[in-house]
């Protein structure tokens, strides 16, 4: 949840068939559903 951008992020995948996203891909996806918003942030907390 990030409140400040009145935004709410799920992502799932099925562990069941071995599929998963690494937290750099995660860190990405988020970055980029952030710009698309309009969210400017000069330095991403997680870099």
């Amino acid at each position: 949840m990030l409140p400040a951008v009145d935004l709410v992020v799920a992502h799932k995948t099925q562990s069941a068939y071995r599929r998963t996203t690494s937290w750099e891909s995660w860190q990405r996806m988020l970055e980029l559903i952030l710009e698309a918003r309009g969210a400017r942030v000069e330095a991403w907390p997680w870099r």
